[in-house]
């Protein structure tokens, strides 16, 4: 069997704080072509003015993951932030208390902030699928193994964080 190419079902646990446990079946891929990851990579914000190395050794790092409609992928205060998503097919909603804020669909992004946050950084929103949606993962543990070599990725990463929070707040 070439594992490089098998699709497997994992148990996923999310969703401790606050003592609410959601056990989920995600479906991740282990072989997702390098391009289609760089892609999607390229194509988010965080990672404008990355050259074509720097992403592909994020997209390398990357991972796939699916969710069913009406999955909750992040959940508001939870202290566990697993990383950075960028949407490949499907529709997420974000909500804050309770209040759809946003809806986001291919090509967009959501928890960059959990990139760089110290791990007890509490989640702003909670995120949840309205499609059975796929998504690409980048991991706090994969990106800063990454920084520690490249550190151009976090210099880059920094000015496009920068960029959206002065048209957030006005300069």
């Amino acid at each position: 069997m070439d594992l490089d190419r098998t699709v497997g079902w994992l148990p996923f646990r999310l969703g401790r704080h606050n003592g609410h446990g959601a056990d989920r079946v995600i479906r991740t891929e282990v072989d997702m072509e390098v391009s289609e990851a760089r892609k999607a990579l390229q194509n988010a914000p965080v990672f404008q003015g990355l050259d074509e190395a720097h992403l592909n050794t994020l997209a390398k790092a990357a991972h796939e993951r699916s969710f069913s409609s009406g999955s909750k992928i992040v959940e508001e205060g939870e202290t566990r932030g697993l990383g950075f998503w960028v949407i490949l097919d499907g529709t997420v909603d974000v909500n804050q208390r309770g209040t759809t804020v946003n809806t986001l669909g291919p090509g967009e992004h959501f928890g960059e902030m959990a990139l760089l946050s110290t791990l007890d950084t509490p989640r702003s929103a909670d995120v949840v699928a309205t499609t059975d949606v796929r998504v690409l993962q980048l991991t706090r543990w994969d990106l800063r193994a990454l920084i520690k070599d490249e550190p151009d990725i976090a210099l880059a990463m920094m000015n496009a964080m920068m960029e959206r929070l002065r048209k957030t707040v006005g300069d």
